[in-house]
This record gives structure tokens, C-alpha cells and sequence, in this order.
């Protein structure tokens, strides 16, 4: 069953500003294609949410946060919750940010 798919403005502005970021540090073609991966991935979490691995922390307010790593794009985590009718898109973070931090921030 596909659920419906939630992204909070603050993903969404992570998810452009990582696709800017890649078409001026990169090129255009690249930012395309991170843009594809991102829809991919979150096509993929609609239909199988526990695609992705919990993210482990102490945070009780995290325990139910998921993350998936961005097909192609190794270091670009995905980061959100499912139920049983909707992915909710949090954040889309790279792997070298101090992501604990964030999340504890953002959610706490």
C-alpha cells in the first residue's frame, strides 16, 4: 500500500538547497540526478517504510525516527517517520553533519 508522503518545509528547503549546492559545486546534470535519487528513495519509503534503519538515540522523541541513505548519493540521509497511512519527510541531512545534534534540536 502506497502511503501518502508528508514533507515538512524544512526538508524541503534541505532538499533544495543540497540540489543548489550540488549544481554550483558540481553541475546541473549531477543536481538532476541527486534530485531523481531523492524521488526514487522517497517513491520506495511510500510502498516499504522499514526500508529504512532506525536512527539510534537516546532522545525519547527520536525513537521512532527512520533514515535512508539516498540511492547514488551515499552521504545524503534521508530522515523521517511512517504509520500506517504516511511517510513524513523530516530532514535530508549529510552524513558528515553532526546529525544527533540536529535531529535533537528540530525535534526536541
Amino acid at each position: 500500500m502506497k502511503r501518502r508522503l508528508v514533507i515538512r518545509p524544512s526538508a524541503e528547503r534541505e532538499i533544495d538547497d543540497q540540489t543548489q549546492y550540488l549544481a554550483d559545486e558540481a553541475s546541473v546534470a549531477v543536481a538532476r540526478r541527486f534530485l531523481a535519487a531523492i524521488n526514487t528513495t522517497l517513491s520506495l519509503l511510500q510502498d516499504e517504510p522499514g526500508l529504512g534503519a532506525r536512527w539510534s538515540s537516546e532522545h525519547p522523541r527520536l525513537h521512532d525516527v527512520r533514515r535512508k541513505i539516498v540511492k547514488g548519493f551515499r552521504n545524503y540521509l534521508i530522515f523521517y517517520r511512517a504509520d500506517q497511512t504516511q511517510v513524513e519527510v523530516l530532514h535530508l541531512y549529510h552524513a558528515a553533519q553532526n546529525i544527533d545534534e540536529l535531529l535533537e534540536a528540530s525535534e526536541g
